[in-house]
């Protein structure tokens, strides 16, 4: 995972924040043309994401959900702190990191 503020960090102000996964996402739709067997599903099912405890925002995905998806979205930060984001896909595989806000530059 990585993750990055899109604009100036200021404290009270609304800010953008992209968030980037790793992830093959498949809808098990995709057939191998060689043997002629659908890869099996596997894709991100929830994503949670806190700041300082507070809760940010929480994802219901699906199948529909890319290849390595990129998240934008805003939160209002009270004071320098903490993103957690805790990702579980369909194959019960969690995926948490916490990052700094401000990061380092």
């Amino acid at each position: 995972m990585k993750f990055r503020l899109l604009g100036d960090f200021n404290i009270g102000k609304p800010v953008q924040a992209q968030l980037m996964i790793r992830h093959p996402n498949f809808n098990g739709m995709q057939m191998n043309q060689i043997t002629r067997f659908f890869t099996p599903a596997r894709f991100i099912r929830t994503i949670d994401a806190s700041y300082d405890g507070g809760q940010v925002f929480h994802m219901d995905a699906d199948i529909s959900l890319s290849t390595d998806p990129v998240i934008t979205f805003g939160f209002v930060p009270n004071a320098k702190g903490q993103m957690k984001v805790v990702a579980q896909d369909s194959n019960n595989v969690t995926l948490d990191r916490t990052f700094d806000v401000p990061g380092a530059s």
